[in-house]
């Protein structure tokens, strides 16, 4: 029996119920192994005052201590490398479990000065490190000269069961949406980084009456978004959804655009595809590890909405071709499903 610490600083809880997610889906999955015992110390808490992430940071390292001197682990899976993994050095020297750590965004691939320095010696620290996509793992190898060996692409995954396809015109009506309108949605944090103004400009710029867009999500930008679409018809906003509704909204529309200015990987695009929801998506980060261009998606430059416009208008336009993108949406997926994904965290787990 494998006895295995996860450690995260994203969890759910019912005040957050979507607060890192994708990390106890995971588990989840995982604990489906009968012979691998599970234990966590995550913080659910979502608060992001300077003082009370210090002191949120400080309660888990010291739960994390405690945990694992009072019990003996084979391994200790850490999520987010920092701050989190901040205590890998010190873990080292007190314990012989095997050290694992999750990069799920870009934002740790730093380039110098003193948060590199930590990074790397965290990294040297850790006995396998995993990535969510091929883009960040090359990131890795390049800045920090990390062995290739010594690294494990094993992304989210897609939760088929829950994001499959239905029946579009029966989704629509069950929204409420125009059944006779071609709908492109934005799903997720209403954010710049996301991309919200690059597809305000796509609401902006596009004059056919029968495409009508949809936003879906909450974030701090979003106040500023409503002021900016309030004199437009062709858009409707709506607050975020809990993830069992999300696959609604992908299977109603008729187009994802996923307008991000940087992503590790791009499991969002992944959903969509996974409910025959093409998608249109920026070419940064892993997003060209999901989106195949002109197959089941097209790929464009940050900011482009000009390019993404002009994908949105050729697909609403041309039936066959975006059925023939439709029928190609399930491509990847088989290989991209959590459970197949969880398989070769499984598999790591069992090589210690």
């Amino acid at each position: 029996m494998k006895k295995i610490l996860i450690v995260s600083n994203m969890y759910p809880s019912e005040k957050h119920p979507f607060y890192g997610i994708f990390v106890k889906e995971q588990v989840e999955e995982l604990k489906k192994n009968h012979d691998m015992n599970i234990d966590l110390q995550v913080i659910t808490n979502k608060e992001t005052s300077k003082i009370q992430s210090i002191f949120k940071y400080l309660s888990l390292w010291k739960r994390v201590f405690q945990t694992i001197i009072r019990q003996k682990f084979d391994i200790i899976h850490i999520h987010y490398i920092f701050p989190t993994a901040l205590f890998v050095p010190i873990a080292k020297k007190i314990t012989n479990a095997k050290l694992i750590g999750t990069i799920h965004g870009t934002n740790i691939l730093f380039s110098k000065g003193l948060k590199y320095k930590i990074a790397k010696r965290i990294f040297n620290d850790l006995d396998e490190i995993v990535t969510v996509s091929d883009f960040v793992k090359e990131q890795l190898i390049k800045n920090y000269h990390v062995q290739a060996s010594k690294v494990t692409t094993s992304n989210c995954g897609v939760n088929r069961t829950l994001f499959n396809p239905q029946d579009k015109l029966e989704m629509k009506q069950r929204l409420g949406l125009d059944t006779k309108k071609f709908h492109v949605l934005y799903l997720g944090r209403v954010s710049r980084n996301k991309g919200i103004f690059t597809f305000l400009e796509l609401i902006k710029h596009c004059k056919d009456p029968e495409i009508e867009f949809i936003i879906l999500g909450d974030g701090a930008d979003k106040e500023t978004v409503k002021s900016e679409i309030a004199n437009f018809k062709n858009v409707k906003i709506f607050d975020g959804k809990p993830k069992t509704e999300v696959p609604d909204w992908f299977n109603a529309a008729d187009l994802f655009v996923f307008p991000t200015k940087k992503e590790a990987f791009g499991l969002v695009a992944l959903e969509s595809l996974s409910c025959n929801t093409p998608v249109i998506g920026t070419d940064v980060g892993g997003v060209g590890e999901v989106i195949r261009h002109g197959e089941n998606g097209y790929l464009v430059k940050e900011d482009d909405w000009e390019s993404i416009l002009t994908h949105v208008l050729r697909l609403k336009d041309n039936p066959d071709l975006y059925k023939s993108m439709v029928d190609k949406c399930d491509i990847d997926l088989g290989e991209n499903e959590i459970h197949v994904q969880v398989n070769k965290l499984t598999k790591l787990y069992r090589s210690f």
